[in-house]
């Protein structure tokens, strides 16, 4: 049975056991079935670990860069630091380009704005 489940979970189906009645095609019409919301159920799991662990890493490095070019700002000013307003702002909009769109972070019209 469990040979016959792999080999038809993984679409191979060598054919050499194969169900003969109709109670053995219903069972393994079940065992397939589940088989395959199974193999679904764990690709899903597996794909959203990866996205949360990507999400994870990406955030903490581009929040952490973000605070070291404040930082940076405030070195090459003479230790003042950026006005707390606009700061507020850039990291707002940071923020919904990370979470919504990673590939324009700056390429939008506010961003040029910002830098007008």
């Amino acid at each position: 049975m469990t040979y016959f489940a792999f080999t038809s979970l993984s679409t191979v189906g060598f054919g050499d056991y194969y169900p003969t009645n109709n109670f053995e095609r219903i069972m393994c019409s079940i065992i397939i079935f589940f088989g395959n919301f199974l193999f679904g159920l764990i690709i899903t799991n597996f794909d959203q670990m990866m996205f949360d662990i990507k999400k994870f890493m990406y955030d903490s490095d581009d929040a952490e860069n973000l605070s070291k070019f404040f930082n940076l700002i405030a070195k090459f000013n003479k230790g003042k630091q950026i006005n707390l307003e606009i700061r507020e702002r850039i990291e707002k909009h940071f923020e919904f380009k990370w979470n919504n769109d990673r590939k324009s972070v700056v390429s939008d019209k506010v961003a040029m704005e910002w830098m007008s």
